[in-house]
């Protein structure tokens, strides 16, 4: 394998675990944004009809849309999360495919679990920074045979 051959499946495989890193953080928040529609919907009082009120509702029918309209924003949160989550959990499944289980531990942490830098993975693994980034390296090199095909370049440049 040239050095150009590997730094290209290097960068192949890179973007790929990138993207599922930021999927997962993107998840985490849609999830959030989700709990948040469906806490106002359930936030929302009927009318009072035993006090006396002199103004009314443009509509009559505004509680019961504001309530339909932060579930049916909720529910497109959180189809978009699992989403995410499922490229997340395929990532993973991919990920577990390398031959070398540290390899995969240290690629599961950083872009699956989302630790926020490399030095968490290294605490979490008992390794030296120098250690782990040689690892990473290896790890990414080894990664590009299992990430999915959808996620190459259909035409990889002659080396």
């Amino acid at each position: 394998m040239t050095p150009e051959y590997e730094q290209y499946r290097i960068g192949q495989a890179e973007a790929w675990l990138e993207k599922v890193r930021k999927a997962v953080s993107y998840a985490a928040r849609l999830e959030e944004s989700a709990a948040a529609q469906y806490a106002l919907a359930d936030g929302l009082k009927a009318m009072d009809y035993s006090k006396v009120r002199v103004s009314t509702s443009a509509t009559p029918d505004a509680i019961p849309n504001a309530v339909m309209n932060h579930m049916s924003m909720g529910e497109s949160f959180q189809r978009i999360a699992d989403d995410a989550r499922a490229r997340a959990t395929e990532a993973a499944e991919a990920i577990a495919k390398l031959d070398d289980p540290t390899e995969a531990t240290a690629l599961h942490l950083y872009y699956v679990d989302a630790l926020e830098t490399w030095e968490h993975v290294c605490v979490r693994m008992h390794y030296t920074y120098d250690g782990m980034m040689k690892l990473r390296r290896r790890a990414v090199l080894h990664a590009y045979d299992v990430m999915p095909h959808a996620e190459r370049e259909p035409m990889p440049p002659a080396f």
